[in-house]
């Protein structure tokens, strides 16, 4: 009992840490400042929790079901999943900024003439 009680712990604690990594605190800004009051911002950032929550569990519970049940062909597709997450955790913030409709374009002036 004692050990499952410390894995929970370990992985509410590291879930915790993952949740303050930079890409996520700005996704969660992003999506909350547009809200009028904290309550409906609450209410958003909270669905956003539930959301990784029950995805962490659906994938993760489909990997270890496929990796009890299937022989050693399976590592190679894991590593190429692991792969394309670090992919998409990459392109996740620059989704965000490109969609966010309050955001205002980089310009730059151009360069003046020589006199």
């Amino acid at each position: 009992m004692t050990s499952l009680l410390s894995i929970l712990a370990l992985g509410f604690f590291l879930g915790m840490r993952h949740a303050t990594d930079a890409d996520h605190v700005i996704a969660v800004a992003t999506i909350v400042a547009r809200e009028r009051n904290a309550r409906s911002a609450a209410v958003i950032g909270a669905a956003w929790g539930v959301g990784h929550t029950l995805t962490i569990l659906v994938v993760g519970g489909a990997i270890t079901v496929a990796s009890a049940l299937t022989t050693n062909w399976v590592f190679p597709a894991l590593a190429r999943l692991d792969s394309f997450a670090d992919y998409a955790a990459a392109a996740e913030p620059v989704a965000v900024a490109a969609t966010d409709p309050t955001a205002k374009p980089i310009t730059r002036d151009p360069p003046s003439a020589p006199s």
